[in-house]
C-alpha cells in the first residue's frame, strides 16, 4: 500500500536533481556569489491580458521588454483562484492539501455553514526562512492586506502590509532597499492594483472611451452572472474590462521603474528576477466572475517571466508550469551546495509530473453561503489536474470534465463522455496525487478553528478587497 509517507518520499527523491540550462529555462548559475532575488506578484493578473501573452490592448509594455530578455513560461497555473493558497504554495513549494492554508466550511452558532480560511502552519518551512538562514535579508511589501494573520509571510525579516496603489507601493520598495539591500536579498512584492477596487486612475492613450470610475462596477457583473441566467451585457463586460486594463497598466509601469532602480543600483545582472501572478480574474466565462469561484484558465492561468543570473536573451518555455515549482526553480539559481542543502524541502520540481490547482469552497467570503441566491453553487470543493494536453475537473458535488487544451482553450467541450479512457487515466492519477483512496485520508472541510475578532481596520481592508 502507498502511505503518504512514502509517497512524499518518492515526490522528492524524484525531483533531486538540479539540472543548469535545462529545458525548464534556469540559467547557468552565474559566478560564485549567492544571487539576490527578487519575486512580483501582480496579483489577479491573468496572462492573457499581458501583452507577451497575447493580449490586444497595450497595457505591458514595461513588462513586455523585460521578457524580451528573460525566460517566458506559456504555460503557467496557479495552485488556486486565489491569494492565500496560491500564495502559501510559491513559498512552500507544495500543494494546497498539503500546506492547508485554504478556505474550509464551518458551521456557525445558529447552524449555518461559513467559509474560513486556515493559516499556514509554522511547521511548513518557507523559502524566506531557509534563505534567511543562509544569510539573506528578507523583505514583503504587500499591498494586499490579506495576508494578515495568515503567517503566509512567516521568515520574511521585514514585512509592511498596507493597502496601497503602485506608486506608493514603489515608494516602499525604494526605502526597504535603501535601508536593507545588502547582498544577498530576497525581495517579495504584491501589487493590488488590478484587485477589485480596481486602480481606475486615466491613462491618457490606452483606452479611447473614459474609464467608468464607478468601483462597483464589477459587483454589478457578479450580481449579473452569479445571480441571474440573464444573457451577459457585453457592454458591461467591455467596462469592467476597461476598468481592469487600466489597473494592469499601473502596476506595468511601476514594474518598469522598479526595474530601472534595479538597474541603476548595478543589481541586474546576478538578481533572479521573477514577475508573475497568484491568480487571474473571470468577465463572465462559465457563468464566473471576479475569482475565488472555479479552476477555468480565467482564474489559474498565470503569466511567469523569470530572469536569471547573467541572462541577455529571451528564452520561451512551453512545458506545463505550476507556481508550486517555484522555490525549485528559483534553488536552481543558486550555488550549488546551498541548493542541495535544500532541495529535499521542496518536493516539486518542473519535469513531466501532473499539476493540481485545488479550490476548496470560496476564500473567506462568508456572505456567499449566509445570504446570496447562489450560495449553493459554490458549497463544494474543485480539483483540477493538468496532464498536458488535457485538464481533469473532479467536484465534490459529483461533476466531473475533461479537456483538450490545445483543441480547446476556452474549455468549452466537455470531452469526458467520448474520451472515457483519458478521463479514467487522470482519475486514477489525480487519486494517487492526492493520496486519498490509498490511505483513507480524510477531507479537512470539516475541520475547526477558533474564531478571532477582526479589528475595524482589519474588516475596512477586507470589505475593499470584497472579502467582507
Amino acid at each position: 500500500m502507498l502511505t503518504r509517507r512514502k509517497f512524499m518520499r518518492n515526490l522528492a527523491l524524484a525531483g533531486m536533481p538540479f539540472v543548469a540550462g535545462s529545458q525548464w529555462g534556469c540559467g547557468v548559475r552565474h559566478s560564485g556569489l549567492a544571487p539576490n532575488i527578487v519575486l512580483i506578484v501582480l496579483d489577479t493578473v491573468r496572462a492573457d491580458h499581458v501583452g507577451c501573452y497575447g493580449a490586444q490592448r497595450p497595457a505591458t509594455p514595461c513588462i513586455d521588454r523585460f521578457a524580451s530578455r528573460a525566460t517566458q513560461y506559456l504555460r503557467t497555473f496557479a495552485t488556486s483562484p486565489w491569494t492565500i493558497p496560491t500564495h502559501a504554495s510559491m513559498f512552500t513549494g507544495r500543494y494546497s492539501f498539503e500546506h492547508g492554508a485554504h478556505a474550509f466550511r464551518q458551521l456557525s452558532e445558529t447552524g449555518r455553514p461559513i467559509a474560513k480560511v486556515r493559516p499556514l502552519s509554522e511547521k511548513h518551512v518557507t523559502l524566506a526562512e531557509l534563505l534567511s538562514q543562509e544569510g539573506y535579508a528578507t523583505g514583503a511589501i504587500s499591498a494586499n492586506t490579506n495576508f494578515k494573520g495568515r503567517q503566509v509571510l512567516q521568515g520574511f525579516d521585514t514585512r509592511l502590509i498596507e493597502r496601497m496603489y503602485a506608486p506608493k507601493t514603489n515608494e516602499q520598495i525604494d526605502n526597504w532597499l535603501t535601508s536593507n539591500a545588502r547582498s544577498p536579498f530576497f525581495l517579495f512584492i504584491n501589487y493590488i492594483d488590478a484587485h477589485r477596487p480596481y486602480n481606475t486612475t486615466p491613462i491618457p492613450g490606452l483606452i479611447d472611451e473614459p474609464v467608468s470610475q464607478d468601483k462597483y462596477l464589477i459587483k454589478k457583473l457578479i450580481n449579473l452572472v452569479l445571480a441571474t441566467d440573464r444573457p451577459i451585457s457585453s457592454d458591461l463586460v467591455r467596462r469592467v474590462i476597461d476598468q481592469y486594463d487600466t489597473a494592469i497598466a499601473h502596476i506595468d509601469a511601476a514594474v518598469g521603474v522598479l526595474l530601472a532602480k534595479l538597474t541603476a543600483l548595478g543589481l541586474w545582472d546576478n538578481t533572479v528576477i521573477i514577475i508573475t501572478s497568484d491568480h487571474g480574474e473571470s468577465f463572465g466565462e462559465h457563468r464566473l466572475a471576479e475569482h475565488c469561484l472555479d479552476v477555468y484558465a480565467p482564474e489559474i492561468r498565470v503569466p511567469l517571466l523569470i530572469k536569471y543570473p547573467g541572462q541577455q536573451q529571451k528564452k520561451v518555455v512551453d512545458s506545463p508550469i505550476s507556481l508550486v515549482h517555484l522555490p525549485r526553480m528559483i534553488l536552481q539559481a543558486l550555488p550549488e551546495a546551498m541548493a542541495e542543502r535544500h532541495a529535499a524541502q521542496f518536493p516539486h520540481a518542473p519535469g513531466g509530473a501532473a499539476l493540481l490547482c485545488e479550490n476548496h469552497l470560496m476564500g473567506d467570503r462568508k456572505r456567499e453561503f449566509n445570504s446570496k441566491p447562489y450560495a449553493k453553487r459554490f458549497d463544494r470543493k474543485r480539483t483540477a489536474l493538468v496532464q498536458w494536453p488535457y485538464k481533469y475537473i473532479h467536484s465534490t458535488k459529483g461533476i466531473t470534465e475533461l479537456y483538450h487544451l490545445v483543441e480547446d482553450p476556452g474549455e468549452l467541450i466537455n470531452r469526458v463522455a467520448d474520451r472515457p479512457e483519458v478521463a479514467s487515466k487522470l482519475v486514477r492519477k489525480m487519486d494517487v496525487f492526492l493520496n486519498v483512496r490509498e490511505t483513507g485520508v480524510k477531507t479537512d472541510l470539516d475541520t475547526t478553528i477558533p474564531d478571532r475578532k477582526l479589528t475595524p481596520k482589519e474588516e475596512q481592508d477586507l470589505e475593499a478587497l470584497g472579502y467582507l
